[in-house]
């Protein structure tokens, strides 16, 4: 009922595996904005409308990734992903993302926003009636519900405003069927759902398409780097950098795939290989696990990964010597009995 038609479902990492060609992300861009046409502007506007508002998208995903382009710059993606430090952690690297000079936070650029263009980052509320406008949830980019007000008077305490937190969307109005609400029958609240579950699903695919364009647009090494950033502080998924973040010829690149591990990705994921090195659109690349990476770089280790290594050997050195020395006390201690 809720992901109508040309709602895409699968995620471009499952694509990706699955695929005989190279999945190119500037096509996920392209698909998202013929999906954002036919389920949010077709038959909703004016035919200037139909005709103006995808390229409104399509720009204001240029223009947030063009801001996080000046919020870190190649050299600052490098310093904080490319150079190695010994002392640097998933935590630290958290903290960096926190404390970016306020011209260019999150806040700023949102500050700087139309009202429009505010409203696609707003997550939805559904009115349980719509002639009613005091019984309301709102809900989370999940489709989960984070707040409710005003259900426990229209539904004459058959329902705590309470019991829909947490609820997913989907099962609203089994709820309210089984509580007994009798809804009217122009509620409005299958279509209202529906509507809202579109609007979540364009909220999250629009940042997805930052994400691509932040790729595409930054190139074989920093396009990924900058990426992960942004992954990381808006909740994207951090294998897609990754997979497409492998250049053979990157001095630097097992400090972004520590980067990556320490961040929770997966040794197992499969990533291409020279994305950015096709002669032709659609050129197939070769793909290669994390793991085989790691295996075909054994001398390459990063300042951290020496540090730990340097470690372990001392806390076996110190072992060792423990138990050479207790042999030893042992042996004296056997001959001073025997004489």
């Amino acid at each position: 009922m809720l992901l109508q038609k040309r709602m895409p479902t699968r995620k471009l990492k499952e694509e990706h595996i699955e695929s005989n060609k190279t999945i190119v992300l500037d096509d996920k861009v392209d698909e998202f904005i013929d999906w954002y046409f036919e389920n949010m502007v077709k038959e909703h506007y004016t035919d200037i409308g139909e005709n103006h508002l995808p390229t409104v998208m399509r720009n204001f995903i240029e223009k947030m990734a063009v801001w996080y382009e000046l919020r870190y710059s190649n050299s600052e993606v490098n310093r904080l992903i490319g150079e190695s430090n010994s002392e640097s952690s998933e935590e630290n690297l958290d903290r960096e993302l926190l404390a970016r000079d306020k011209f260019y936070d999150t806040k700023a650029f949102l500050d700087t926003l139309s009202f429009k263009e505010k409203c696609l980052f707003q997550n939805p509320e559904i009115y349980i009636d719509s002639n009613h406008k005091s019984a309301y949830v709102s809900l989370t980019s999940n489709g989960i519900v984070e707040q409710a007000e005003g259900v426990e008077e229209y539904t004459h305490f058959k329902i705590k405003d309470e019991d829909l937190q947490g609820l997913h969307i989907n099962k609203i109005i089994q709820m309210l069927q089984e509580k007994g609400v009798v809804l009217p029958s122009k509620h409005e609240l299958e279509a209202a759902i529906n509507k809202a579950a579109k609007q979540i699903y364009q909220k999250e695919e629009m940042l997805n398409c930052v994400m691509y364009r932040i790729i595409e647009r930054g190139g074989n090494r920093v396009g990924p780097r900058r990426a992960f950033l942004f992954a990381k502080e808006f909740g994207r998924n951090i294998d897609i950098p990754m997979i497409y973040g492998v250049d053979n010829s990157d001095p630097e690149l097992r400090k972004f795939m520590n980067e990556y591990i320490k961040a929770g990705g997966s040794k197992e994921l499969v990533c291409y290989v020279n994305y950015f090195s096709r002669a032709k659109k659609y050129d197939k690349r070769d793909t290669v696990t994390i793991q085989e990476l790691i295996q075909t770089t054994t001398n390459d280790y990063t300042e951290e990964e020496t540090a730990l290594h340097q470690r372990m050997v001392n806390v076996l050195a110190n072992q060792i010597n423990t138990e050479e020395t207790t042999k030893g006390k042992v042996k004296q201690l056997s001959l001073k009995n025997n004489m």
